[in-house]
Formats: C-alpha cells, sequence, structure tokens
C-alpha cells in the first residue's frame, strides 16, 4: 500500500498524515491538492510528448527552424531557461 500511494507522488510526511488518520477522506483537503498537483503534472508531461512528437514529424533541423534564437517558424518560443534545461539533461 505505501509503495503505491508513493508511486502516485506522495511524500512520506503525507504518506504518515493519510495513515495515521481513521480514514484518508479526513484529509481532503490534502486529497484534492494532490489531484491538482497531478493534474499539473499530467498537462506538461502532454505538452512535452507534442512537442517531440512534432520534433520527430519536422523535417527542418533545428538551425533551420531558428530553434535556438527567439522563437521558430513553428510558434515555439525557446527561452534561456529552456537552453539551461537543455545542458541539464544532455
Amino acid at each position: 500500500m505505501i509503495r503505491r500511494r508513493k508511486e502516485a507522488g506522495f511524500t512520506l510526511k503525507e504518506l504518515r498524515t493519510l495513515l495515521t488518520a481513521p480514514s484518508p477522506l479526513d484529509h481532503r483537503d490534502l486529497l484534492r491538492r494532490h489531484v491538482q498537483e497531478l493534474e499539473q503534472r499530467i498537462s506538461q508531461a502532454r505538452a512535452a510528448k507534442e512537442l517531440i512528437e512534432h520534433a520527430l514529424a519536422c523535417p527542418h533541423s533545428f538551425a533551420e527552424r531558428g530553434m535556438l534564437a527567439t522563437g521558430s517558424p513553428h510558434g515555439f518560443l525557446v527561452t534561456s531557461t529552456d537552453v539551461a534545461d537543455e545542458a541539464i539533461f544532455a
């Protein structure tokens, strides 16, 4: 049970709070907040997936699209944060 809840993204502190309550529904605010966080993560994952799928389908190189400049013909804007993130994950 703990592993499943951990996989759902609960912190150990949140798990302790939920597991020591007579009912998880005693902490509806925590559960609602967690649902909102999951919805945000799902939305971000979908946006990332769409970007990757677009990159896979596009016949142009990044240089041709101007992806490292201020924008691209496809409407994507690359910021310094994106470039820094790319360096971190490279």
